[in-house]
């Protein structure tokens, strides 16, 4: 009997680390996951003889609370996952998590309710007694509790953006991160978005529905795939199994047909040369970077020529301007391609030098202009908040923290670009005192370090050796429990 006791107990300790390490390792996934389910059958296995060998020598007392130990290993799991989740029951959800021998407590309850809550549409009373339960700290479980009830709310969008952002949080549990990346796996699934969900392969854990749909994004996309046998694996180790078969019929999809380039086009101002306004009217139809850049060089070799100027004010006198007023109609003449390429050139981020000669340089110094007016615009909003001390929720926070930080990545490119090294400055002073707010007045240490965590990174890609040293000293330490 003591024997079968401590085989029992030694195989849930193998499992429990079996689960640990398939989290990070997609290779051994589908061994691994076998594995487990041959232990949790064997532990199964040796309950029930432990259970039938007490109720044969007449011990049908512990025999009963062996029975009740093992339905709690085995059914809250389960009741969860195919009762309270689906149906929208967040009180059963929460009774289960919390007994749940594979959660963590009251985390992976707030999870599991924050799933009921979402299927059920996030009613108004299930959303705020549950949001009344979590902590003031804003932690990645938080996070992820706010971002399936946004997703509940019909906010996807929104609730996409905190679950991708969960994992940038310290301290985060393994529970809420498996579940985020799982969700943004089944979201882009569904939108079809098979790159954006095999590139999540490289940051988020493995989950055994997770790794079933990154298989399906490499044959969608013709990466390497699995084989078909392969992929059969993955979908048998797999939940809902009855649910996401569908994928496994996913094929490599069609590639996008081009859009046809237009053949002619008329001029800007009917003098320019036809290369140059055939590009522009290319980069207006198809706006990237390449296209646009086309355009500026096409225009910068008409216009940096004199005899442009030379022929635009002789069409000026020929249609009735004085010649006097000639210079200023080819000043118009220009500002009006300046002001189309501009518009462009902010639409795509494209790459313009703003100290290049000519009509090129005139173009990236508008669009530059333009660019760090609305990001100061910004910078400046969130800095006026906090010299203010205006406090809002800690979720609130995050949140205009990541709209910040979008449209300061939207604006500047990759970084360490040449407006990222323009516009660092003006973000490490606003967000900074930002993050010193949050950690010594709100007590928001989490937040305050994820903060932290991204200056930092934007410091050393632009080489700010200041910076690099402040956050980094700010970034070691220890955040208080």
């Amino acid at each position: 009997m003591s024997v079968l006791r401590y085989l029992a107990i030694a195989l849930l300790r193998i499992r429990v680390w079996l689960w640990a390490r398939r989290r990070l390792d997609r290779r051994w996934f589908v061994a691994l996951s076998v594995a487990i389910g041959a232990i949790e059958l064997a532990a199964v296995a040796v309950a029930v003889i432990l259970i039938i060998a007490l109720a044969a020598v007449g011990v049908p007392v512990a025999a009963g609370v062996l029975v009740a130990l093992v339905a709690v290993l085995l059914v809250p799991h389960w009741l969860a996952e195919a009762v309270a989740i689906p149906r929208g029951w967040p009180r059963l959800a929460w009774w289960l998590g919390a007994i749940d021998p594979r959660g963590d407590g009251a985390s992976w309850a707030w999870l599991l309710e924050a799933r009921a809550v979402a299927c059920a549409a996030a009613p108004e009373a299930a959303t705020a007694r549950l949001l009344a339960r979590l902590p003031e700290r804003l932690d990645a479980v938080a996070v992820v509790v706010h971002g399936l009830i946004a997703v509940g709310q019909g906010d996807r969008a929104g609730g996409r953006a905190l679950l991708a952002s969960a994992r940038e949080l310290p301290e985060a549990t393994p529970g809420a991160i498996d579940l985020a990346g799982e969700w943004l796996a089944v979201d882009a699934a569904e939108r079809g978005a098979w790159t954006e969900l095999l590139d999540g392969a490289a940051v988020w854990p493995v989950t055994p529905l997770r790794y079933l749909l990154e298989g399906v994004a490499a044959r969608a996309t013709g990466a390497a795939a699995p084989s078909d046998l392969a992929l059969a694996l993955r979908w048998l180790v797999a939940p809902h199994r009855w649910v996401v078969r569908r994928y496994l019929a996913t094929r490599p999809s069609a590639p996008p047909a081009r859009p046809a380039s237009p053949t002619t086009a008329a001029p800007v101002d009917g003098g320019a040369p036809t290369e140059a306004a055939a590009a522009l009217a290319r980069a207006e139809a198809a706006p990237s970077p390449a296209t646009v850049d086309a355009a500026i060089a096409a225009w910068a070799a008409a216009i940096d020529d004199p005899a442009w100027a030379e022929r635009q004010a002789a069409r000026a006198v020929v249609l009735g301007v004085a010649p006097s007023q000639a210079a200023a109609a080819v000043s118009a003449a220009r500002d009006q391609v300046v002001a189309r390429l501009v518009a462009l050139a902010v639409a795509c981020r494209a790459a313009i030098a703003a100290d290049a000669p000519g009509l090129r340089g005139a173009v990236g110094y508008r669009a530059r202009g333009r660019i760090l007016d609305g990001l100061e615009v910004t910078l400046d909003r969130a800095e006026r908040r906090v010299e203010a001390d205006s406090r809002r929720a800690p979720i609130d926070e995050w949140r205009d923290f990541l709209a910040v930080r979008a449209a300061y990545e939207d604006a500047v490119g990759a970084p360490g670009s040449d407006l990222d090294r323009v516009a660092f400055p003006r973000a490490n002073s606003a967000l900074g005192a930002w993050a010193v707010w949050l950690w010594n007045q709100r007590g928001q240490h989490i937040l305050s370090h994820a903060i932290t965590e991204w200056l930092f990174a934007r410091a050393r890609a632009v080489g700010d050796a200041a910076a690099i040293e402040h956050h980094g000293s700010n970034r070691s330490l220890a955040i208080p429990s």
